[in-house]
Parts: structure tokens; C-alpha cells; sequence
């Protein structure tokens, strides 16, 4: 008999307020990942309307829309728009590709759904839309890559992101995660 695979994930969040002196470089880093948002979601909406006739036809996309995988979408805005994409750590901003193109494959599998079940829909699937150009921010996902590696200041319980000014009291964070790295298989986590 399978046992099911155990895991476990160790999360912590923090609310940053507007009057904290972290708010600003938190507040700049969503604008620059919204910025990159736009810049790939231009990307690809330009190819969805390159391809928009042959897919309606064949329910297949055309060579374009196919071709604007995550690695051929992050060249391209690596090239088309170099200023927004190093405004962030690399491994910051790919992961804002990587929804934009989440968001299009979310889209594309609704639509394709739509033109089979339309029954289902009160209203056809609408395009990824861009975010707000002055007021629009996005999520900034650091993974652990992005995130300080210094023994010595996560030993005191301190994370620093990379390409911004901030410096998290995380506690016993860094311990956390070496038991959990630790522990067998069998032992439950409570």
C-alpha cells in the first residue's frame, strides 16, 4: 500500500503599513514588477492578434502564439525592454513572466473550454489585462535565490532582499527551516 507524500511548507507574513520606512522600497519594487507585467502582457497580446484568426478557425494557435514560450517571452522583454527588466533582481523578475504567462495559459484553456461548452460561460473569456499605469502595482515574488544567503545575518534571524534597501526580523526562521530540513519522512510535523 502507497503511503501519501508528506510535505510540509513553513510560511510567514508581514504587514508592512504605509508609515514604516520600509513601505517606499516595497512600494517601488510592486511598480517595477507591474511595469514588467505590462511589458510581457504586450508581448503577448501583440501575438494573440497575429494568431487570433487562425485559432478561431483551427482551435490551434499559430506560430507566433506558440513560439512565446516563458524562455522565448523572457528574452524578448530581456531585449525589447532592458530597463524594466533589471530594475528587479533576474530571478524576480522571471517569476513576473512566469505569471503572465500563467495568466495566458489560464486564458487560452477557458477559451478553448468556451468554444466547446459555451453553455457554461455567462460571457466569452476576456484577455489578461494590463495593470494600472499610475496607480497599478503587482506582486513581487522572491524565492529563497533572491533572498540572502549570509549565514551570519540569517543565524540572527535577519533576511535581506536582494536589490532592496530591506532588512526582515525573521526570528527563528532560519532554525525552522533546518529542523524541518532535517527531520525523517515518518515524523509528523505539528
Amino acid at each position: 500500500m502507497n503511503k501519501p507524500e508528506k510535505s510540509a511548507y513553513l510560511a510567514e507574513s508581514y504587514i508592512i503599513s504605509r508609515n514604516a520606512p520600509r513601505w517606499q522600497a516595497c512600494d517601488e519594487a510592486a511598480w517595477l514588477s507591474k511595469n514588467v507585467y505590462n511589458c510581457a502582457t504586450y508581448i503577448m497580446r501583440q501575438a494573440y492578434f497575429a494568431d487570433k484568426d487562425q485559432f478561431k478557425q483551427t482551435g490551434e494557435w499559430g506560430k507566433t502564439q506558440k513560439r512565446l514560450s516563458y524562455k522565448i517571452l523572457y528574452k524578448t522583454v530581456k531585449q525589447d525592454y532592458p530597463q524594466d527588466y533589471y530594475a528587479l533582481p533576474r530571478r524576480v523578475t522571471n517569476e513576473t513572466i512566469k505569471q503572465v504567462v500563467r495568466d495566458w495559459k489560464s486564458y487560452t484553456a477557458s477559451l478553448i473550454d468556451y468554444y466547446q461548452n459555451p453553455h457554461k460561460y455567462q460571457a466569452r473569456p476576456q484577455l489578461p489585462r494590463y495593470k494600472n499605469t499610475r496607480n497599478g502595482r503587482n506582486v513581487v515574488k522572491y524565492e529563497k535565490e533572491s533572498v540572502s544567503r549570509d549565514k551570519q545575518t540569517l543565524g540572527k534571524g535577519i533576511i535581506k532582499l536582494s536589490k532592496l534597501p530591506i532588512e526582515i526580523q525573521v526570528g527563528n526562521l532560519y532554525k525552522r527551516i533546518r529542523e524541518l530540513e532535517n527531520l525523517d519522512e515518518d515524523v509528523p510535523i505539528k
